[in-house]
């Protein structure tokens, strides 16, 4: 009976350092979320490829758009009902200089799992997804829960870090007033 109680406990206690140790977006793997990024902060680009095999470069857009970066998971709840809200903000801003790259953290997926998530989903996502399967981007921000709305100006400044959803208001005034400040320079020049 004792030896069945000692079995049990180390597979329960190995079951609890697999959890921590996983890379999947859980509360336990964002205990090292790194240095976070906040508002005034410069942001550091990075340069991946997204789910249909596209190079992208932060770098390339900074300076030229209003840029919006969506942390989110398959298995996060408030992530997948916050996804229409941003693609409606992406389609209605995109040709005034909006980009949004949404990046999922669903590090036990593959990327044709992921592909196949976001291909399903019922409106279609418009903008660049990118599999952080390995949380080097959230790493580099500071990201530590989900969902997680970075936006950034023109110039690569942090403009709004916003954890949590049922905030499209205050998202959509950032992304406006952002947008308004763009045309306001391209005009200028």
């Amino acid at each position: 009976m004792i030896e069945r109680r000692e079995h049990i406990a180390f597979v329960l206690v190995l079951f609890i350092v697999l959890v921590l140790a996983s890379p999947s977006p859980c509360a336990a793997s964002f205990l090292n979320s790194g240095p976070k990024v906040g508002q005034g902060d410069v942001l550091p680009p990075f340069a991946t490829n997204d789910l249909k095999g596209n190079r992208v470069d932060l770098a390339d857009y900074i300076g030229q758009k209003v840029i919006l970066l969506d942390f989110w998971s398959i298995y996060c709840a408030p992530c997948v009902e916050q996804m229409p809200g941003l693609i409606e903000l992406y389609e209605k801003y995109n040709d005034m200089g909006l980009m949004v790259f949404g990046i999922s953290l669903d590090g036990r997926f593959n990327a044709r799992r992921l592909n196949k998530f976001v291909d399903g989903f019922d409106q279609g996502i418009p903008y660049p997804i990118i599999h952080d399967a390995e949380s080097v981007i959230r790493s580099l921000y500071g990201v530590s829960a989900l969902p997680t709305v970075i936006i950034v100006d023109a110039g690569g400044e942090v403009k709004l870090f916003h954890i949590g959803k049922d905030d499209e208001k205050v998202i959509d005034d950032f992304v406006m007033r952002l947008i308004s400040d763009l045309k306001d320079i391209s005009s200028a020049k």
